[in-house]
């Protein structure tokens, strides 16, 4: 098949020196390549973690509390009171939590900020980085270990691409509604879409 147009003027320019940010088609072009070589990016964030650096200092952070709340006793952890000890494994439990929803937060913006850049190399019309975004996403939920929810994880890359392309995630948010139609009708909804819209809707339907 080979690659498209847009992809190929591109390849031209970055050969003639033109600086990646600037060798996408204009907006307006908003072809599927971006989305189409998304994919790989779920499976590179998925199981992205905080630097060394980063959980050294939270471990850090937890051992100082533990060394504040033992001065009471002589120093060791086993003279810290039954409640306190209680209450003290419910805080660490809590930021443990945190922690992961601040993982999961940092994981999702890099996922984003990769799949918009790497669009944006052959097409910088926002659709295709809203469609990379999109395609990259999926992969990335459908790794998760958790039982995936259709419904829930559509509603989550809607939110992902809502800031860039409001329009974009009205419509991507129809999956929902697609999904349980039978594929004719489906289809036929599908249809109406094509012509302001790229194609990770219908692909996503289809996944």
């Amino acid at each position: 098949m080979g690659c498209g147009f847009a992809t190929s003027r591109a390849a031209a320019k970055l050969n003639r020196g033109v600086p990646w940010d600037q060798a996408g088609d204009k907006p307006g072009s908003a072809g599927n390549g971006p989305a189409t070589r998304a994919a790989p990016l779920g499976l590179l964030f998925c199981d992205y973690t905080p630097s060394p650096i980063l959980e050294s200092r939270q471990h850090s952070e937890e051992e100082k509390e533990m060394e504040g709340e033992c001065e009471q006793g002589t120093g060791k952890e086993k003279d810290v009171p039954k409640d306190k000890e209680k209450e003290r494994k419910k805080r660490r439990k809590a930021k443990g939590e945190q922690r992961e929803e601040g993982e999961e937060a940092e994981r999702a913006k890099r996922l984003m900020k990769a799949a918009t850049e790497q669009a944006f190399i052959t097409h910088q019309d926002r659709r295709c980085a809203a469609g990379a975004i999109a395609m990259a996403g999926m992969v990335y939920i459908c790794l998760q270990c958790h039982p995936i929810d259709p419904d829930d994880a559509i509603e989550r890359i809607a939110l992902w691409i809502h800031a860039d392309n409001p329009e974009f995630a009205k419509t991507f948010r129809k999956l929902k509604k697609w999904r349980k139609m039978k594929p004719v009708k489906a289809g036929k909804a599908l249809r109406k879409e094509l012509a302001s819209m790229i194609s990770p809707p219908p692909f996503l339907f289809l996944y």
